[in-house]
Formats: C-alpha cells, structure tokens, sequence
C-alpha cells in the first residue's frame, strides 16, 4: 500500500518540512486557551459566514456558469478566516501538462463541516498561492497530490491563514511570528470520508500540521479507508474528476514525480448566487 500523502522531511504518514524539528513547549494553560479560541473560531465560523453573505451582496463581475459567479481580483485577494466561506465555496484548478490543457477541475469545498481546512484552501487560492505550482506526487489507483507553493517537491507550503496552531502546536499568535509555521488543527473526524474525487489535506505523521499541500483521489479509486479521520477530508470535486485520473495515470519517476510536469496554470475562485 502506497505511504499516505505527505510532505518531506517527516515520518511517513504525511510530512511537511516546518513540522519536525523546532518544536518548543508551551505551559498547559496556554495551549488549553488557544485550543479553546481555535475550537470557539470552528464553531462561529458557518454563523459568520452566513452573516457576511447576507451583508455582503453581489459585486462580482463575470459570470462563470448557469449558478455561479467567478470573484474579481478585489475579491478574491481580500478573502480571509471568515471571508472565504461568505466570499466563495469553489474553487476551479486549470491543470496543464507541457503544452496541452488537460481540462478544469471544480471542487465545491465542505464549508459547513471542515470550516478551516475550506477557509484556507480558498485564502490560499484566492491570493494564488497555487498558480502555476505543480503536482509533485503522482500514484496510480491511489492519489495525486500538490499545493506546495515554496518549493514544488513536498517540502515546502503553509497555512494561509492562523488558526491557532504552530508546528502542529497550539500556541497565541504572538509566539509564532513566523507565517511559515502556521498549520491547521485537525478536522478529520467530519463524516467525510476518502472517496472517489474527495480533496483532502496531507500532514505529517503528527496532528495539527497540515498546510498547503493537499490531494485529489482520482474517480476510480472508490475508497481510501486507511486515511478516514487522520487526514482532513473537506470537499470534493464536483466536475473534471477525470482530469484528476488522467493525471494519476501519467507516467512518473523516481520518487514519484510525473515525468513530464503537471501544473495547476490557475486557482479561479467561485461562489453561488
């Protein structure tokens, strides 16, 4: 069974590069109150985002499907914790290989049960974050994965956004200043399971450190039961999940890098009317 996606630099369950080495200890009480404001934040996040939908109302510009509007550059730069979610709730990832366009991806994100993992998926799409980054891990019948922005080979990327953990620990803002260590607690135990064409976000073999990196399960891989409530699954894709599997069909290399590079050339985020 292949290892479960991860980032480099980690025990193998999945690996980030920020996530190993400089972890420091914080006093109980103090991980307690950050636990207990990242725990208020998940609970408050849907209200506010139906709030800010309610008062926000419609500025976009193109219309980008029978229900859909495409977010303009404002838009789509400003999205933030609570923004995302009233701002959009899908993302389309414009994939390419050498020359060829090999289609459009549409993942419609978990807004509602994993509100931080889609809450930073669309901060990071929306300031494009993931333009123009590649899909550095490719396995057949199992997972394509990306999102590394820093580096392009699973050891780089971070959360787009605090959510109260640093290195996978929960800490105050002010003890980690440095935006390359921020990850996002865990929201594995949603009900959302890895099936086919679920997007879900790899870490490392600890808790609390996933980051930018994330993977696609392509249409025919119908279960990926070894990875329910370890990693985070939080949404799937609505439209183009044979471009996922084409991509986990390319051919690949030593360490399972596609032989010929494929991209993700644009992140374009939508939302409903």
């Amino acid at each position: 069974m292949p290892a479960p996606p991860h980032h480099h630099h980690q025990p193998l369950l999945p690996t980030s590069t920020a996530t190993g080495a400089r972890r420091r200890r914080f006093p109980r009480r103090q991980q307690q109150r950050a636990g207990w404001t990242c725990l208020l934040l998940s609970a408050l996040l849907p209200a506010l985002a139906l709030l800010a939908w309610a008062l926000g109302g419609s500025d976009a510009q193109a219309a980008a499907g029978p229900s859909a509007e495409r977010l303009d550059d404002a838009e789509a730069s400003s999205v933030g914790p609570a923004g995302p979610a009233a701002a959009a709730d899908r993302v389309v990832l414009e994939v390419v290989q050498g020359n060829a366009t090999l289609g459009n991806v549409t993942i419609e994100l978990a807004t509602a049960l994993a509100p931080l993992h889609a809450a930073n998926f669309l901060a990071l799409a929306g300031a494009g974050r993931f333009d123009n980054t590649t899909f550095h891990r490719v396995i057949d019948d199992f997972m394509i994965q990306g999102g590394d922005f820093d580096r392009g080979d699973g050891t780089g990327g971070h959360a787009g956004l605090w959510a109260g953990y640093c290195d996978g620990r929960a800490v105050q803002e002010a003890a980690c200043p440095d935006e390359a260590r921020w990850t996002l607690p865990d929201e594995a135990d949603n009900g959302l399971l890895h099936t086919a064409c679920a997007i879900s976000m790899a870490k490392t073999a600890a808790p609390h450190t996933g980051g930018s990196q994330f993977f696609l399960v392509p249409e025919d891989v119908p279960r990926l039961p070894h990875l329910d409530r370890i990693h985070t699954v939080f949404g799937n894709v609505t439209a183009g999940c044979d471009v996922v599997t084409a991509v986990s069909e390319t051919p690949t290399l030593p360490g399972d890098r596609p032989a010929e590079p494929v991209r993700i050339r644009s992140a374009t985020l939508l939302r409903a009317p």
